[in-house]
């Protein structure tokens, strides 16, 4: 938190993995059931994209909601969606 509304979130120690099974994708009724990162096959991940990862974002949360939500100028939408 920079102050008493504004948060600065930046990403470290980065990791990207990736998991494939042959189960059906749960229907909006039922409940998702997470994997841990330990099953999952790790993906390396190339230095130009862990930098632009690691890039601050900096958002206002007031009254337990996030807005506001402001990138780094060189910042991708792949980068922003991941955040």
């Amino acid at each position: 938190m920079t102050d008493d509304r504004t948060l600065l979130l930046r990403l470290r120690e980065i990791r990207l993995a990736a998991g494939h099974t042959d189960e059906p994708t749960p229907s909006r009724t039922e409940s998702l059931s997470f994997v841990p990162l330990e099953a999952l096959e790790d993906r390396q991940i190339a230095k130009e994209h862990q930098k632009m990862l690691e890039e601050p974002v900096r958002c206002v949360y007031r009254n337990g909601m996030i807005s506001e939500i402001q990138f780094s100028s060189d910042d991708e939408a792949w980068s922003k969606n991941i955040k």
